[in-house]
Formats: structure tokens, C-alpha cells, sequence
């Protein structure tokens, strides 16, 4: 589960949670503060391409990528 921007010219705080137990219980993965630009578009999305390997778009900066699942995240810069 994950929060992502939805306007405004921040800061705005993003975090991103995990669980290993189907949902009952979660965790703080990734945690940040960015400053928005008002006029962006606003961007958030996650997204797996197999059980292991997924990538989350945090802001418009950031795109966090996992290969184990989950359990850790890379953040990668954009732009």
C-alpha cells in the first residue's frame, strides 16, 4: 500500500507500507518528504510484474523498485 501526491505545493509526505501476512498486519517500507510543483500533474502508482519484482512512483522525482517482494526498496531519480 502506498500514498502518493494528489496536488497542492507540498511538502507533502509519502510513505509506503508492506505486510507479509496477506494484510492483517503493516510496516513503513519507504518514508519521505518532497515539495510538489502545483502545476505538475499529479503522479502515484505501484505496481508488480511478478511476485517479486515491482515499482512504486512515489513523486514525480522518484521511482522506488524491488525484486524480493518488497521487503527493500531503491529509490532510482527520474529527470
Amino acid at each position: 500500500m502506498a500514498t502518493g501526491p494528489v496536488g497542492g505545493g507540498g511538502p507533502f509526505r509519502y510513505r509506503l507500507l508492506v505486510s507479509a501476512d496477506g494484510g492483517r498486519h503493516w510496516a513503513t517500507a519507504v518514508t519521505g518528504t518532497t515539495r510538489l510543483n502545483p502545476q505538475a500533474p499529479g503522479v502515484a502508482a505501484l505496481g508488480f510484474e511478478s511476485p517479486s519484482s515491482g515499482w512504486w512512483v512515489s513523486d514525480p522525482r522518484s521511482i522506488w523498485i524491488t525484486r524480493d517482494g518488497g521487503r527493500s526498496w531503491h529509490r532510482h531519480a527520474v529527470g
